[in-house]
């Protein structure tokens, strides 16, 4: 209801100052939030067009291209929003999270240890730089940059998935079992992980909660697949 709100709002603003750059923007990332992919990347075409230099743009048309799995589209995107805002933490994390998407994790490793020195302590920059070690079959440094953020309970958890994604089904249920001293209504995550896996594993699962994989913690525009942080 908010988001279209302001984009009644932002399409009044536009009336009068039809060539602001910075009102285009704000209406596509009102579209954005209602999932109207091809109006706001209409808005954001535009938006480029009238500032060349902006970033924010640029960062947003990423986005868009990243959720039509464009993923080479939104990387130049980024690359470009990256070269106008070189120590904006947000650009970088995206575009590590846009490589992982592609299959990339080494070159969403290079982005994400930059946004990383950027902005240390963000458990979601953490446990994305993690995910990227991971899938690379550095599990000792992934387990290392997830406890950084969260509980041992946490972070094995997080590892499991990894390798879970990876298809190692036996060992994530290792460390998914040694995430079960985990707290509070997060030990069920921790449960249907383990059933997913022994699922995959072909294996009869021994606990009858429905199974559903992590969800993936938010970047600034709502996707990243970082695994869930069960606090």
């Amino acid at each position: 209801k908010d988001a279209a709100r302001a984009e009644t709002l932002f399409e009044v603003l536009l009336e009068r100052e039809p060539y602001s750059a910075s009102l285009r923007t704000g209406l596509a990332l009102a579209e954005l939030a209602q999932g109207d992919l091809d109006r706001a990347r209409i808005e954001l075409d535009e938006a480029i067009a009238l500032d060349p230099r902006a970033a924010t743009p640029r960062l947003l048309l990423g986005v868009v291209l990243d959720r039509v799995d464009d993923h080479a589209g939104a990387q130049e995107q980024y690359e470009q929003a990256h070269a106008l805002r070189p120590n904006d933490w947000v650009i970088l994390n995206n575009l590590g999270v846009s490589h992982l998407l592609a299959g990339e994790p080494e070159a969403a490793e290079t982005s994400l240890r930059r946004s990383v020195r950027l902005q240390p302590r963000d458990p979601a920059l953490r446990n994305n730089l993690g995910l990227a070690l991971g899938l690379q079959g550095l599990h000792d440094e992934a387990l290392k940059q997830f406890r950084q953020v969260a509980s041992e309970p946490e972070a094995r958890n997080n590892l499991g998935w990894v390798l879970y994604l990876s298809g190692d089904y036996a060992a994530a249920i290792d460390q998914f079992e040694l995430a079960l001293d985990v707290e509070g209504e997060a030990v069920l995550t921790v449960l249907r992980n383990i059933e997913l896996a022994s699922e995959a594993l072909g294996r009869a699962p021994e606990i009858g909660f429905e199974a559903l994989p992590v969800e993936t913690a938010e970047t600034t525009d709502g996707s990243d697949p970082t695994p869930e942080d069960p606090s």
